[in-house]
């Protein structure tokens, strides 16, 4: 595990985290057994993460530890920081969230030689109560590849072709909890489209929307990113009268197979949409 540039070793013995834990949003209303619920048929929205992590340091000589400890209390200032966690089954690889130290306890026994072999529990606040791993995502410059090398911007989204009034396809997002994914739509050479539309349809509902009114000709991009708060039309604000969105994160990515719709309003339009996401996991 690495928390920043903080290895802690081998010597992890104690790990936990509440991402899994839901808040109430049910309220009384008198004179009715029972309650409301505020979230409908909704899952329940996730606390503020905490994450216990217990681990010991280990001298070979009493002056040593002190050292140990100085480089530990360290990380209470390095504030939101990313967090890596990698599986023991080695084929599901590394996943991360970002956190920051709110506690550290480090009790010196002296008769138990704590100046030799010292144990550490550390309690991080995690805002985002969610563990991400990469997926559809985009390069980024510590990959090893040369800028040269005929990589573009977006090669690492997932891309889907759409064309006429109506297309559907299937987006699987692979973890156990919701992804908010980055989008954009994008008319290539010799292409416009109108009025796009595009819709997560769960139960033959539309649970998702996000919709432009006006027309993209070729290399005009509308990117809608709900992680960010983002909606912009070539790299000016898009929210106005022209952007509508459904759901407060713009869009959302259901665990395992999510049906998207994209609707022009011709059937000769076609442009290319994008899906930026990754795993994510409670």
């Amino acid at each position: 595990m690495i928390f920043g540039s903080y290895d802690f070793g081998d010597l992890i013995d104690e790990f936990d985290y509440n991402f899994a834990d839901g808040a109430p949003q049910t309220r009384r209303i008198p004179g009715v057994d029972g309650g409301f619920s505020d979230l409908g048929d909704e899952a329940a929205e996730t606390p503020p993460g905490s994450l216990t992590l217990g681990f010991w340091l280990v001298a070979d000589t009493r002056s040593e530890m002190d050292a140990l400890r100085d480089e530990v209390r360290a990380l209470e200032g390095y504030g939101l920081q990313r967090f890596d966690y990698t599986s023991l089954d080695g084929a599901l690889g590394t996943r991360h969230c970002f956190a920051r130290v709110t506690s550290t306890r480090m009790s010196r026994i002296e008769s138990k030689h704590t100046n030799l072999h010292q144990k550490v529990s550390l309690t991080f606040e995690v805002p985002d109560a969610r563990w991400h791993q990469d997926h559809y995502t985009s390069w980024g410059l510590d990959d090893g590849f040369i800028l040269s090398d005929g990589k573009t911007v977006g090669e690492g989204a997932l891309e889907t072709a759409v064309s006429g009034v109506e297309t559907t396809f299937s987006v699987t997002q692979p973890g156990t909890a919701l992804a908010i994914p980055a989008i954009s739509v994008m008319p290539g050479v010799g292409e416009s489209c109108e009025n796009p539309k595009v819709q997560r349809i769960a139960n033959g509902l539309v649970a998702d929307e996000i919709a432009y009114t006006g027309t993209l000709s070729a290399g005009d991009e509308l990117m809608v990113d709900g992680k960010r708060m983002y909606a912009a039309l070539n790299g000016g604000n898009a929210f106005g009268p022209d952007f509508y969105y459904r759901y407060p994160s713009l869009f959302r990515l259901q665990p395992g197979p999510n049906l998207v719709r994209v609707r022009f309003a011709n059937s000769g339009d076609a442009a290319t949409i994008r899906f930026w996401f990754e795993k994510v996991y409670r």
